[in-house]
């Protein structure tokens, strides 16, 4: 088994080693009828460099499949995906099973597979490399044997039809649709409000740890969800859309709308919605969430977390991100029939 390192130093900080990957996947793909390529990111400059080769093996009736697996989630820049749009259009010149995707969740990984004309793998690599080849990260991948399920796996997401995007489909960095974009950061009400904290009792004690151990990819990490297709237009989920699953049936102390006044002095109307009994889903309580927009109560608590320096845009919320935040209870005291006092403080 070969191993590869994209960029490695010495303690002096000069180059030890010259066995780069890239070198050996450009080797590799000069000796193959076909490739995949799952990689979390993808940069321009590896493209046009790798672009003849690409567009050589599909002219000659072979396969070329390049799945950027963060594209979705983290859109990227528009020079880059013009890059991205453009070749994929050349390669589906020569029929539909090749081209760039994308993905409705995240894709982190990084596997590399060359074939040979009857479509058998020839060579495999994996590890921490992406497709971008960066000279700023120490990387390590190796050549690994033939692994059948690996390959099981990378047709599995190219197969996806209800998860895989079309490049020309995900949304261009500090777009409308960029779920990081600034502009769609709502702004939180300050409440005018005085509150006796010593008149309150508690009502609600949510575990959010649970929560999120429960449904990682939803509730509070709604935006590592699959996000939304429509006309071949995929919108991701914005960063601080959020909710909380409770269940219909627990909390009953948290009414099914009510006014929150928060323990850092914002107010938002809140509401429980969703799982209501069939033919009546307006009385469902599963969910709570901000009225309106859901990224107002997401702006709130994960806001908080960020604040602290707990959790970085992009990161999923998990036990490690209440660890460092300090608790992961979010509490709830009765200032009166539709009012409650929300607190989320370690």
């Amino acid at each position: 088994m070969n191993t590869y390192w994209n960029y490695i130093y010495s303690g002096s900080g000069e180059l030890k080693s010259s066995n780069f990957f890239s070198d050996a996947l450009k080797e590799a793909m000069n000796n193959c009828d076909s490739v995949d390529i799952i990689s979390g990111y993808v940069g321009k400059d590896t493209l046009k460099n790798f672009e003849p080769r690409m567009i050589d093996m599909v002219r000659a009736g072979g396969r070329v499949r390049l799945l950027c697996g963060m594209a979705a989630k983290q859109p990227v820049a528009k020079k880059t995906l013009d890059v991205l749009r453009a070749l994929d259009s050349n390669l589906r010149l020569a029929g539909p099973r090749n081209g760039i995707f994308s993905f409705k969740y995240p894709i982190h990984a990084k596997v590399y597979i060359t074939y040979d004309q009857d479509n058998e793998p020839i060579s495999m690599f994996c590890g921490s490399s992406n497709f971008n080849f960066s000279n700023t990260n120490m990387e390590c991948t190796a050549r690994i044997p033939n692994h059948q399920p690996t390959v099981d796996f990378v047709n599995r997401l190219f197969g996806d039809g209800s998860s895989i995007l079309d490049i020309s489909a995900v949304p261009e960095r500090g777009s409308s649709r960029d779920p990081l974009n600034t502009g769609a950061i709502p702004e939180l009400t300050i409440s005018t409000r005085s509150i006796d904290l010593s008149n309150l009792n508690l009502v609600e004690s949510v575990d959010l740890k649970k929560i999120t151990q429960k449904s990682p990819i939803s509730s509070l990490n709604l935006y590592h969800g699959k996000g939304r297709l429509a006309n071949n237009v995929y919108t991701p989920r914005p960063w601080y859309e959020a909710e909380v699953t409770l269940g219909k049936d627990n909390y009953p102390g948290i009414p099914r709308d009510f006014l929150a006044i928060t323990d850092d002095g914002f107010e938002i109307e809140m509401q429980r919605r969703s799982g209501g009994p069939k033919g009546h889903p307006e009385l469902g309580l599963k969910d709570l969430t901000s009225k309106g927009k859901r990224a107002i109560f997401g702006k709130w608590i994960k806001g908080k977390l960020e604040g602290s320096g707990a959790l970085l845009k992009t990161e999923l919320i998990d036990d490690s991100t209440f660890e460092s935040y300090g608790t992961n209870m979010l509490e709830f005291y009765s200032i009166s029939d539709n009012e409650l006092y929300m607190r989320f403080e370690p």
